[in-house]
């Protein structure tokens, strides 16, 4: 969910499937620079450690505070 297209996925079960993904991304130049592309990209959707810490924090007042009435 958070990487989507900016990764390589493998079965995690297949040692040849890690292998092949591997190879292909250690020899594939415009590959690796398609993948940082989109997860330059990616990085401009996701929250900061603290904007998301700010969220829990509000969600624990507001639970907080319905369990008061």
């Amino acid at each position: 969910d958070i990487c989507k297209d900016a990764a390589i996925y493998f079965n995690a079960l297949d040692p040849q499937d890690i292998a092949t993904k591997i190879l292909d991304l250690v020899s594939n130049q415009a590959l690796q620079r398609e993948l940082i592309q989109t997860g330059k990209g990616r990085l401009q959707t996701l929250e900061t450690a603290k904007s998301r810490a700010v969220k829990y924090i509000d969600l624990c007042e507001t639970l907080a505070n319905l369990k008061e009435r």
